[in-house]
């Protein structure tokens, strides 16, 4: 099951990114002409460019400012979560891969909790 957050966006965005869309539905967009298909960093600059043509690089600038998943304090905007990252023998892994199934959840939420859960009792 998948949960979306609602949108932030405000009706003035929300009427622009609509308009954007009706014009890009409209409009016969060829593929490059060299028939190339982007990777990477090359695919991000190449959307970069399209979009800036259509939207105005003012908007590209401030939709790119405000995408992205929230961190995991729950703080829109306060930059990326630290990772950490570790091994696991292969039944401790097996052991997580079957809680993921049976509680529908990902193994990271799942990590945390209980190192959150550790925390709380070690202190």
């Amino acid at each position: 099951m998948s949960t979306r957050a609602k949108s932030q966006m405000s009706a003035a965005d929300e009427a622009a990114f609509a308009a954007w869309s009706e014009r890009i539905e409209a409009e016969d967009y060829e593929p490059d002409e060299a028939g190339e298909a982007y990777e990477g960093s090359a695919a991000a600059e190449a959307s970069r460019a399209m979009l800036a043509e259509l939207m105005g690089e003012s908007a590209v600038k401030k939709t790119i400012a405000t995408v992205g998943r929230p961190s995991l304090d729950g703080h829109s905007g306060a930059g990326e979560s630290p990772v950490r990252r570790f091994r696991l023998g292969r039944e401790l892994d097996a052991a997580l891969t079957a809680r993921e199934r049976v509680e529908n959840r990902k193994a990271s939420a799942i990590i945390r909790e209980a190192v959150a859960e550790y925390l709380h009792k070690a202190s």
